[in-house]
């Protein structure tokens, strides 16, 4: 059966939940559903491999209660629930082999070749260069002098190898992911008079959850917190004017917030200084200088620092009016929605990532070959192959919506019934508080980062749309972060 004319603004189906409201008798009850490993049989794909029971703990709990505050005319109910669930989990990460962290890839199976040594191997007739070239260092050793400090600092934060010694799948790690929520609803109930009662209803939850991410046991672990609060008040009015006739007025405030901090660097205040270098200053974080996301090709990522949130407030005004004309069940009405929508966390990702790949250190810098170069070698050298910060502009966004409807459930036969509906809805042009919305990229705007670039020892980075420097010339990415290419 398709729902009713007064549920607007959905494309598929429409959930509706009532809330009881208190009686005239007063009740209550409470419980607890209570799980634990030690009652729940092991996974069928852990008896495989004689595996133990993974962790797994789940409660929930609460109680409710309901009665009269005056006998016949004013009635509270009221309820608490939380859960609480544990899941024990086993997560595998790639982490560099020991000896590659001293620059050691000998008998790795990568020949690692020196960024500083390129030339011209074939010179076309024109006179310029058609094909680059590099010479690999002896044994497929890094000499400790050329080793960056900034480079070391950052590969020190893996956990060495500790199920093989292979150089992918080496690194086994188990942890809980937890998740838990808390509510609360209250809600009363006044009788005015047989055709008139009202009820005003309040409701409130927090969300929470917490993944332990790559399970390294430092700032450089991934972990994810989710965190979500939301509440809702609700005010209702309904009066029966005839035995044919009643009018039904609604009005609603409901608040959302959510955030999800990524990364221990943040919950630590973990500084990109630690590691030998500073973070361009984004004003769009209060947490300055927070280790980059490291990004090394086929290994596990370092470090998060994101903390995005979204915030929505609606008010909702909404009234109704169910007549009963002969055979026709009439219900019609009207709708006006405030919608208002507002980040609460960080803005993009204003402390920054870097990219290792492994092309400072192949054979010709143009061109992949299998076996040449690797990821862990271009760090140690200190040769990031991208970089960026994240400066968003934060919008208020607020949103005007209005419906009307009707709907008209006829009986045409005692066998046949039509539901027959019609709905009109207005989405008004969204507006910022601040007039900050855009749909173009400046072309002639100022990159308020422009004055934090050293352009003595970067030459290349005038022109930001010119991408990666040469590199024939030499030149490192993100000297302005990473002075002397990473020390």
């Amino acid at each position: 059966m398709p729902y009713d004319a007064q549920y607007g603004r959905t494309g598929g189906g429409v959930f509706s939940a009532n809330v009881s409201g208190g009686t005239n008798a007063r009740h209550g009850s409470a419980y607890d559903y209570f799980g634990n490993t030690f009652l729940t049989a092991n996974a069928w794909s852990n008896g495989l491999t004689n595996s133990p029971k993974n962790t797994t703990n789940r409660n929930t709990y609460g109680a409710e209660s309901g009665g009269p505050i005056f006998k016949n005319k004013t009635f509270y109910y009221g309820s608490f629930e939380a859960f609480r669930q544990a899941n024990g989990t086993q997560t595998t990460d790639t982490v560099p082999p020991t000896a590659w962290l001293t620059g050691n890839f000998a008998g790795s199976g990568y020949t690692i070749y020196d960024p500083l040594s390129t030339y011209c191997l074939t010179v076309a007739k024109s006179g310029g260069c058609t094909t680059y070239a590099r010479k690999p260092f002896p044994n497929d050793i890094i000499p400790a002098s050329r080793i960056s400090p900034i480079g070391q600092a950052i590969l020190a934060m893996y956990p060495a190898p500790n199920i093989s010694t292979g150089s992918t799948n080496n690194f086994l790690v188990s942890g809980d992911t937890t998740y838990s929520y808390t509510q609360f609803i209250g809600r009363l109930d006044q009788s005015f008079s047989n055709n008139t009662r009202m009820y005003g209803m309040f409701t409130l939850q927090d969300d929470g959850m917490n993944t332990y991410g790559n399970g390294f046991n430092n700032a450089a672990q991934t972990s994810v917190v989710p965190t979500d609060r939301y509440y809702l008040a609700m005010l209702d009015l309904t009066h029966v004017f005839s035995s044919s006739i009643a009018l039904d007025l609604k009005a609603s405030y409901g608040r959302d917030n959510n955030r999800s901090l990524n990364g221990k660097a943040l919950q630590d205040n973990f500084l990109a200084s630690k590691l030998g270098f500073n973070m361009p200053a984004v004003p769009t974080t209060p947490q300055q200088n927070i280790a980059p996301v490291i990004v090394i090709s086929g290994m596990t990522q370092l470090f998060g620092n994101t903390n995005p949130g979204n915030g929505a407030v609606n008010a909702d005004f909404s009234g109704s009016v169910t007549q009963l004309i002969g055979r026709h069940n009439l219900h019609y009405g009207a709708e006006f929605l405030d919608m208002q929508n507002y980040p609460t966390g960080f803005l993009g990702q204003p402390n920054g990532n870097f990219t290792f790949n492994g092309i400072y250190t192949r054979g010709n810098p143009f061109k992949a070959v299998t076996g040449q170069g690797n990821e862990v070698a271009d760090a140690l050298l200190g040769y990031p192959a991208a970089g960026s910060v994240g400066w968003d502009e934060p919008t208020f966004l607020t949103t005007h919506y209005y419906g009307l409807f009707v709907q008209d459930d006829v009986k045409v036969l005692p066998t046949l019934s039509l539901n027959l509906g019609l709905r009109w809805d207005v989405y008004k042009t969204p507006r910022d508080r601040s007039n900050r919305m855009n749909a173009d990229f400046c072309l002639t705007c100022i990159n308020p980062l422009g004055n934090q670039v050293n352009y003595a020892v970067a030459p290349g980075m005038q022109n930001p749309l010119t991408g990666r420097p040469p590199v024939r010339r030499r030149q490192r990415c993100f000297e302005h972060a990473f002075p002397g290419s990473m020390g």
